[in-house]
């Protein structure tokens, strides 16, 4: 199985001005951040799809305090990307 594995760097909001709601939900803002040193361990693993019936893309953390469904942001971030791309074929 192919895998990449990243750091996800922190960052600190110095200034941050929710300015309102896009259609899509999410939200419009204006601000200013820092990178920090403090990072997550991110680890990606292409796994083979098994049936027909069986998801294309899931995802899994070792944290179960975490969503692994569309709450997750990083997840629906994924979905757009192929949209965009027509790459989740």
């Amino acid at each position: 199985m192919a895998s990449l594995t990243i750091s996800a760097p922190a960052k600190i909001n110095l200034f941050l001005d929710i300015m309102g709601r896009r259609p899509d939900g999410y939200h419009t803002i204006s601000g200013i951040m820092q990178a920090i040193s403090l990072c997550d361990t991110v680890t990606l693993t292409l796994k083979p799809v098994i049936g027909e019936e069986a998801p294309r893309y899931t995802l899994t953390c070792t944290n179960p305090d975490l969503p692994t469904d569309g709450k997750n942001l990083a997840l629906r971030a994924a979905f757009a990307f192929f949209d965009a791309t027509g790459t989740g074929n």
